[in-house]
């Protein structure tokens, strides 16, 4: 079927086709709601499987997309290809005003509000005010205490999951900052900046 284009698996909500039942049952989802797989560790749920694997590496700070340049390392293959526009000069869209490139038009926009300062996301309870519409969910959960980041290895809870990443370092013993000048190594960029001052 998939060299003669055959579809004969309809969609009952809508006028899609698929070529076999398996890829019907996944695209019937969209329409029913239906989050089969959940993750066992901050119990979010997925209408697929891959999308459930993807979102496990925030638990476990694993990377296993590297850029082969940098040696800069990603939890999604998509944020590879992002990134790799950097170095190959694709970053075809530019902003009027600064000149700064961006891969991506909605990073462009999003960058824009940096000059206009408007904020079009507003908190419904304190009212703030934010530039990005992920900015305002990020803080709700100021509001509403919800910490969806676990960590594995014990039981805290972060909100933000660069927050869990930096967390998970205490348990894998990664130090990820390197001193230039001595082989000193650090978890976080701040404290390699703050031993940075030793050697001025």
């Amino acid at each position: 079927r998939i060299h003669t284009g055959e579809k004969p698996f309809p969609c009952t909500y809508c006028e899609m086709s698929f070529n076999t039942n398996s890829n019907l049952i996944v695209h019937l989802r969209n329409h029913t709601g239906e989050k089969p797989y959940s993750c066992d560790v901050c119990e979010k749920k997925f209408s697929v499987m891959k999308n459930l694997k993807d979102h496990y590496t925030i638990h476990t700070g694993h990377k296993p997309y590297e850029c082969v340049i940098c040696k800069m390392k990603f939890r999604r293959n998509s944020g590879l290809k992002v990134h790799l526009k950097t170095h190959s000069g694709e970053n075809s869209y530019s902003c009027e005003i600064c000149e700064k490139k961006f891969s991506e038009m909605k990073n462009l926009k999003n960058h824009y509000t940096i000059h206009t300062g408007d904020k079009p996301f507003e908190c419904d309870i304190c009212k703030m005010k934010f530039r990005q519409n992920s900015y305002l969910k990020i803080h709700l959960r100021v509001h509403t205490g919800e910490k969806p980041y676990s960590c594995i290895y014990c039981e805290m809870k972060f909100r933000r999951s660069y927050e869990l990443e930096i967390h998970l370092r205490t348990h894998t013993g990664e130090k990820p900052y390197a001193c230039n000048f001595c082989e000193m190594k650090f978890r976080q960029n701040q404290h390699l900046n703050k031993h940075m001052r030793t050697h001025t």
